[in-house]
């Protein structure tokens, strides 16, 4: 595409714009579900509120797009790029992510739920507040991202890296974190309740107020700068027991 001019709200839906220009644009509240979108340039394009359920974005580059609000239920993401992208409150249920980058993203109260996440690099990128119930993240570098109070109920996070993650006040109730690797992790105030920890790797974490009842922590690692919930530091008399069978 050709044009700068603005193209707002205009009904998309269905159409074959494979490679096109579209960076720059105004395209909010723009109707593109099932729209092919392969290989396009929407580079600083704002697609607040539009409706892409079904569309297929693989291999787009999206630097510094504005998507607040849009719909990308169902959407392939294979290969894209959202780097510096601001995408807060985004649907992305059923969304096909596959070596998709948003590095630096802004993604508060974006919806993740149940979404598997393959290769896909996130470093820097904050999650405020995002639902990532049950999603699958299991094996994925995920170092240095912000998921202040986000909810991770029953999310695989099997073999992840967490170096330096936020995960303050975040819901991890019933995660799977077998193998988690959460050096100098911030999880105060989190909810690990009846969370699986074996093998996890909690040496100088930040777990402060943290919920621990019931989690299983068989051979989890822990440091003398590990922070224990009660806000005193790990040593090898600690018996973890005090936190996650409080009542004996």
């Amino acid at each position: 595409m050709a044009t700068n001019e603005p193209i707002r709200g205009l009904d998309l839906s269905g159409e074959d714009l494979r490679g096109w220009d579209l960076s720059d644009m105004d395209l909010s509240g723009a109707n593109m579900s099932d729209t092919d979108l392969r290989d396009v340039d929407l580079t600083y394009t704002n697609l607040s509120e539009a409706n892409l359920s079904g569309a297929n974005l693989s291999r787009a580059i999206a630097y510094n797009a504005i998507l607040n609000g849009a719909i990308l239920h169902g959407v392939d993401l294979s290969g894209a790029t959202f780097a510096g992208a601001t995408l807060k409150f985004v649907d992305f249920t059923g969304a096909k992510l596959s070596c998709t980058r948003f590095r630096d993203a802004i993604m508060h109260g974006a919806d993740l739920s149940g979404v598997s996440f393959s290769g896909t690099r996130l470093f820097g990128a904050k999650l405020h507040g995002a639902d990532l119930t049950s999603a699958d993240m299991s094996e994925e570098d995920l170092t240095g991202v912000d998921m202040f109070k986000a909810n991770l109920a029953e999310a695989d996070l099997y073999d992840s890296d967490l170096y330096g993650v936020n995960l303050t006040q975040a819901n991890l109730h019933k995660a799977i974190m077998s193998g988690a690797k959460f050096t100098n992790a911030n999880l105060t105030g989190s909810v690990l309740r009846y969370a699986i920890l074996s093998f996890a790797d909690l040496t100088s974490a930040e777990l402060t107020c943290a919920d621990m009842t019931g989690a299983n922590l068989y051979c989890a690692e822990f440091s003398s700068g590990t922070t224990l919930p009660d806000g005193s530091k790990w040593t090898p008399e600690t018996d973890m027991t005090q936190f996650t069978d409080p009542s004996d």
